[in-house]
């Protein structure tokens, strides 16, 4: 164990469904076994250096929380009868001192879903680091919200039902995720006083995060290359929210599809937001 590093060994059931690649090809028997695979215990093994072990991460309950909203059944003991297992091992690990109790902080979490007769289906590491001090955010925290912003931890839910579905394809499960989220938030725009429900188990602490989780949703995508999210984007370019006008653009840069050349003229020329009208001009304009 790393020197600072105290160990906090939490046992928790939840209900889990996973991303990535199916280990089949599965029989027809196999695959509706799997499809009606409905409960998971999850055991959670957290990690941190933090004074008294005590990580602000709350990855049990937000664990829990996604996968309820995607109709699984929380299993209280390993005991008892269930259809998947997720182990989760996150662990806060420090870094470099600052100043006095002030520490970089690396936060890795390793996912495994596995079935009880048909073994692995999915694992998965999601990783997050503190930047410097120029943020003004305390390392800790920044890493902290770096973790809970990544794509693949918040919509983990969306991912565990996937994963009882069919093969995992990333792509499909973003773009689908992430229109759901923009929808609410647009929802969210026109109604105020109504709080953004993007469908997903969001806890009301986590709100705060959507649009930090939208603009790595898009670059995330755009970083796959892959020519299925050029629809989205381009409609993505209609949103009432300059950020999210301003992201698309940018994944669209990088994209360097022809198909949204339109797209992009079009937002050149008339978009409301002279920041995203620039974005879009210099877009046209790279080689």
């Amino acid at each position: 164990m790393l020197p600072g590093l105290r160990p906090v060994v939490l046992t928790i059931c939840v209900l889990i469904a996973v991303p990535a690649a199916w280990p089949g090809p599965f029989t027809a028997e196999q695959r509706q076994l799997l499809l009606a695979s409905r409960s998971v215990y999850v055991a959670v093994e957290a990690t941190t250096w933090m004074p008294k072990g005590r990580t602000l991460a709350d990855v049990a309950p937000i664990i829990r929380r996604r996968l309820e909203a995607h109709n699984f059944t929380i299993v209280r003991s390993p005991e008892e009868p269930h259809d998947l297992t997720l182990s989760v091992r996150y662990a806060e690990i420090r870094g470099k001192a600052y100043r006095i109790d002030d520490y970089a902080t690396m936060i890795r979490c390793d996912l495994r879903l596995e079935h009880r007769s048909l073994g692995e289906l999915w694992a998965r590491t999601v990783e997050a680091n503190s930047g410097d001090l120029q943020s003004g955010t305390p390392p800790y925290l920044e890493a902290l919200e770096e973790f809970q912003t990544n794509p693949y931890y918040f919509f983990l839910g969306e991912f565990v039902r996937a994963a009882t579905e069919g093969p995992i394809d990333a792509v499909e499960v973003l773009s689908a995720a992430l229109r759901r989220l923009t929808v609410a938030e647009a929802i969210a725009a026109e109604q105020p006083e109504r709080p953004v429900d993007p469908g997903h188990g969001m806890l009301f602490t986590e709100s705060v995060y959507t649009d930090l989780v939208v603009d790595k949703t898009i670059e995330e995508l755009a970083r796959v290359h892959d020519p299925r999210i050029i629809d989205l984007l381009s409609d993505l370019l209609r949103h009432p929210d300059g950020r999210i006008r301003l992201a698309s653009v940018r994944a669209l840069a990088v994209a360097h599809d022809p198909g949204a050349r339109v797209a992009l003229e079009r937002v050149a020329e008339r978009d409301p937001t002279e920041r995203v009208r620039r974005a879009a001009a210099a877009a046209l304009a790279a080689p």
